[in-house]
């Protein structure tokens, strides 16, 4: 979902497997024939290594060596995503407001004190991923041009 949603942030994720094993999975998105096709790939943990389940297995000794795998072997078509957001300090979460309803931003405290509510909005900006179905699609243009320049400023310095 991320991959369609953000298709300027890159085509390629790395992410848990998805069959509760100590593997990795490597997700691609990409166009062909006017089509958008989603691939999966394998990718099991033997003792210290990876190893990418491919018609010809292929060994790799670290996680970011496995991307650089996919990047590599296909010249460059892949490109890892990478949601360029801040990462939070704070621990927090929405929630609705008891007297009016509206959504506000909760950063809980230490155990005992009241937790902080940050009313009228947020406190910080959520990602853009949790921010998605609580408000409307108002700004996500500018949002998406800006993710658009910062990839092609990515993509330059690659070469």
């Amino acid at each position: 979902m991320l991959l369609e949603r953000y298709p300027e942030c890159g085509n390629l994720l790395l992410r848990p497997s998805g069959d509760g094993a100590d593997g990795v999975s490597v997700t691609t998105r990409q166009m062909h024939n006017g089509t958008h096709v989603v691939r999966h790939y394998k990718v099991k943990r033997e003792g210290p290594k990876y190893v990418i389940d491919v018609e010809q297995p292929f060994s790799c000794t670290s996680l970011d060596a496995v991307v650089n795998y996919f990047v590599s072997h296909t010249k460059k078509a892949l490109v890892p995503f990478l949601l360029d957001e801040d990462y939070e300090k704070v621990l927090g979460y929405v929630e609705a407001d008891k007297e009016n309803g509206e959504n506000v931003w909760v950063a809980p405290s230490a155990p005992g004190p009241e937790p902080k509510v940050f009313n009228g909005g947020l406190g910080r900006k959520l990602p853009v991923s949790s921010a998605q179905p609580l408000f409307p699609t108002a700004g996500l243009a500018d949002m998406t041009a800006e993710l658009q320049k910062k990839l092609e400023k990515r993509r330059a310095l690659e070469h």
